[in-house]
């Protein structure tokens, strides 16, 4: 509203804030001050508080495997919800790319599970492997990890 309310003794203003395109997720507070024409109070300082909420998230960001041996497999489960529908077009799965088989859904929707069957390969240890989730229309990648332990 452009006009103030008076009630009263009172004027009240509507105002509107905007946030940066790249605010990062979480909670914020800051002071905006207002400069008025009073004499008396020429600045008027207010709190502004709130949380930006990512667009994406992963609910399970790390996901532990069952210790393994050679040639098992086990299903990562992945719970992406979004604010909006959406598709997962890739999952890039860094080092044990040959060793994971992705089944994602086509249709958009708010909340997306990618299934991702992993082999085990011929590679006794442990791992940790970085992935990332690449969401159609949006630029920047949704990471998580998957970890496990590969037996003799």
């Amino acid at each position: 509203r452009n006009d103030p309310a008076v009630n009263g003794i009172n004027v009240e203003y509507a105002l509107r804030f905007q946030l940066a395109a790249d605010a990062k997720p979480g909670r914020f507070q800051e002071y905006v001050t207002i400069e008025t024409d009073d004499a008396a109070n020429p600045f008027l300082p207010i709190l502004v508080l709130g949380t930006v909420q990512q667009d994406f998230s992963i609910s399970n960001p790390q996901i532990e495997l069952k210790a393994l041996r050679p040639g098992q497999t086990a299903t990562a489960r992945v719970v992406v919800k979004g604010v909006r529908p959406f598709v997962v077009t890739d999952v890039n799965c860094g080092n044990l790319k040959d060793c994971f088989s992705v089944r994602k859904g086509e249709t958009p929707e708010k909340l997306q599970v990618v299934d991702m069957l992993f082999t085990a390969p011929a590679r006794p240890g442990r791992f940790k492997e970085q992935m990332q989730l690449k969401i159609e229309g949006r630029e920047q990648s949704l990471e998580f990890a998957v970890s496990g332990m590969i037996l003799n």
